[in-house]
């Protein structure tokens, strides 16, 4: 599963997502790369670890790193190999987050991916 966050809050809002609220506590905590304009997006976080823009997407996947970050078979933060249920890293000894509370997930407070389509529980119980 994963979830994207959009950083245009006029698109947020009328959706009724809490994306902004999450974009600005990220960007205060310091978890997303930065440069002297602002905020880099596209950025793709995993684990509580930004892995970087498209470009660096890119290069991830080129070096064949891509997949096992997103499996989290490899730290985000060293590349390192790991389980993908360690709770932190066993060779940088970073410690893995979830940003998004489980309360916005059963709220629908952000947009869900699964398989490549939009993911919604109560549509899928009916």
């Amino acid at each position: 599963m994963y979830f994207v966050i959009d950083s245009n809050r006029d698109t947020s809002t009328a959706k009724n997502l809490k994306d902004g609220e999450l974009f600005n506590k990220w960007k205060e905590d310091e978890l997303l790369l930065s440069n002297e304009a602002g905020v880099i997006l596209p950025q793709i976080l995993v684990d509580g670890v930004s892995i970087g823009n498209d470009i660096a997407l890119q290069n991830l996947e080129d070096e064949g790193n891509l997949d096992f970050l997103i499996t989290r078979l490899k730290c985000p933060n060293c590349l390192s190999d790991k389980s993908n249920t360690d709770i932190s890293c066993p060779s940088c000894k970073y410690d893995y987050v979830s940003l998004i509370s489980e309360d916005l997930i059963k709220n629908n407070g952000v947009i869900r991916i699964l398989q490549g389509e939009l993911y919604n529980e109560e549509q899928i119980a009916q």
